[in-house]
């Protein structure tokens, strides 16, 4: 039997620990080495490479990755409006559009977590983690051009104003009317973000248009590089293939010399008894549209106030109409190129011997319809009055009646079209065919009621509030019990 080298053996027992303290380093090594930071270039002041002139700072350059620039969006608008025709009349028109550049990069920070998946298993550690800064870099400048082209007259203007002088540039726009271009540039996609993509839009849009970029000629095509000292220019062009209707125009303005709004004429009493505007002379009007009307709303100019005025706020107090026809304004420029600011309109609100009248009101139609077979209409109408030192507001609106290839017009004007007829509601699904849109935006007149004996009485407060509460309670109780109903329906 072979007896062990006690020599031997120790040596082996001495290789293995060595080999175990060795096992055990490279563990601890291979541990701290995966939970510490890792530098792999020193912080240090950095010029930019991508925005002249601009010096990362060293708090923010450590293990520098890359850096890049990005645009913001911008947007620059011009608005064309309504100018006599006339061999200037603009075919091209030029605006600015300044947007900014930004430098961005990237970098990495030292730091301490207690993130176990970071820490590959221990409590805590230092751990290497991305960080993005950025700094406004620059404001640029594109140069925008917009060209309109003839395109198709026959088709763009209708014929109804061959004759009248009036929209004889495919683009030419009436009195009071405006449509804006919009031009916007903004970043590309989420894999595009330094380029930039300009686009033109439209408010007020009063023609069809059919838009192409510009090529040639020093014009930039598609999308535009994000970089400094770029000095871009694009183009459109714009082709009217047709007038898009819309809303009627409102040519009216306040008076040139009107202060503080006060375009108006106070009554002794209390209230306006009149209102000047400025607008269009009636030879003109005559000639371009068919007739034209003027409607005049009466608010309370307290949105605020609690709890029926606030609905005042938002429903008129009383309206009345007016057809220019039947008024005659003073001239005040004999300008043939202003024939749209030449005249003096003034429209009485307080006549006592029409029956259009904005300071009487009609009972409401819930109780005047039963009751006009027993009385005259003149015993269901009833004075109104002002809350002295109240702020109101006058809207003056305007409605030109039987241009329809320009603007909506009202069922009771087209009551051959197809959305007027019976089987489609007349006009009830057609939101053109309301009052309110149909007639121009408002010109608003504001005035505060003259500070004197408060004249309202019990039956004109009892018909005002009858007015806004029955109707309200009425729908919501149709409103109740119609889900009320669906409810029960369904949850049998």
């Amino acid at each position: 039997m072979i007896q062990p080298n006690k020599k031997t053996s120790m040596s082996f027992i001495c290789s293995l620990l060595k080999l175990s303290c060795l096992s055990l380093w490279v563990v601890s090594l291979a541990a701290y080495s995966l939970n510490r930071c890792w530098e792999k270039s020193l912080p240090a002041d950095r010029v930019s490479t991508a925005c002249e002139g601009a010096i990362i700072p060293s708090e923010h350059t450590r293990n520098f990755k890359r850096e890049y620039l990005t645009c913001k969006q911008a947007t620059s608008r011009y608005t064309l409006r309504y100018q006599p025709t006339g061999p200037d009349y603009p075919a091209e028109v030029s605006l600015l559009t300044n947007f900014h550049t930004v430098l961005n990069w990237e970098w990495e920070d030292c730091g301490w977590t207690n993130s176990k998946i970071r820490c590959r298993g221990s409590k805590n550690c230092y751990v290497d983690y991305a960080r993005s800064n950025s700094i406004s870099c620059s404001t640029e400048v594109l140069e925008v051009h917009i060209r309109f082209n003839s395109g198709d007259k026959q088709n763009s203007n209708p014929d109804t104003f061959s004759d009248s002088g009036l929209l004889q540039n495919n683009h030419e726009l009436l009195p009071g009317e405006e449509e804006a271009l919009l031009i916007t540039v903004s970043p590309g996609t989420l894999f595009t973000t330094t380029d930039l993509t300009p686009e033109l839009y439209f408010e007020n849009q009063k023609y069809d248009y059919d838009i192409k970029r510009l090529v040639g000629d020093g014009y930039s095509s598609g999308s535009l590089p994000c970089k400094q000292g770029a000095g871009y220019t694009i183009g459109f062009v714009l082709t009217p293939k047709g007038r898009i209707q819309s809303r009627s125009a409102n040519f009216f303005t306040l008076p040139e010399d009107s202060e503080d709004n006060e375009s108006y004429n106070m009554q002794a009493s209390q209230y306006p008894a009149s209102v000047q505007v400025q607008g269009c002379s009636p030879e003109f009007l005559k000639t371009a549209f068919n007739e034209t009307i003027v409607r005049i709303q009466l608010y309370e100019d307290s949105p605020f106030s609690f709890p029926f005025n606030l609905l005042f706020s938002f429903f008129p107090q009383s309206t009345i109409y007016r057809t220019v026809d039947q008024e005659s304004p003073s001239d005040i420029s004999s300008d043939p190129s202003n024939a749209c600011g030449s005249s003096l309109w003034t429209f009485e609100l307080d006549d006592k011997e029409s029956e259009e009248n904005l300071y009487s009101s009609r009972i409401p139609w819930f109780p005047f319809y039963p009751l006009a077979f027993l009385f005259s209409e003149s015993n269901l109408i009833y004075d109104r009055h002002l809350e002295p030192n109240k702020p109101y507001v006058l809207k003056l609106s305007v409605y030109q009646k039987g241009a329809s290839s320009l603007y909506y017009q009202a069922c009771e004007d087209e009551p051959e079209a197809m959305d007027c007829a019976w089987y489609a509601g007349w006009g009830i699904f057609s939101p053109s065919r309301y009052e309110n849109n149909y007639f121009s935006k408002d010109l608003e007149i504001k005035f505060t009621a003259n500070n004197g004996p408060d004249l309202r009485t019990w039956i004109e407060t009892t018909w005002d509030t009858a007015t806004l509460v029955v109707p309200t309670v009425l729908s919501a109780a149709v409103l109740a019990y119609t889900i009320a109903t669906l409810i029960k329906k369904y949850h049998r």
